[in-house]
């Protein structure tokens, strides 16, 4: 079972290349502790970000979710929080 800190570098690591590919920047360029907004990310690269995330992890965070998060490893945070809650609604039986 994986750390807590391992999993957030493991999702800062796929979200670091997904914006790399979106920017046309190398991920190697690209600090997960740096601010998104000094990487020059508007409302359409987060959309394409948005997109990529769901496609990617099977979560939906929005455009405007996205603003609240200030760095690459803040973002993986919450999506690593987001898979959990969706993990928690799959394993937990439904009674009627």
């Amino acid at each position: 079972n994986k750390s807590s800190t391992e999993c957030t570098e493991y999702v800062s690591e796929i979200l670091r290349a997904g914006i790399a590919r979106i920017i046309r920047l190398s991920p190697e360029k690209i600090n997960s502790a740096q601010k998104l907004d000094s990487l020059g990310i508007d409302s359409l690269i987060l959309l394409e970000l948005s997109i990529a995330i769901n496609e990617e992890f099977g979560v939906d965070i929005s455009t405007m979710e996205l603003f609240k998060q200030p760095t690459i490893t803040s973002l993986a945070d919450e999506v690593i929080r987001r898979l959990m809650l969706l993990s928690a609604k799959i394993s937990s039986p439904v009674t009627m």
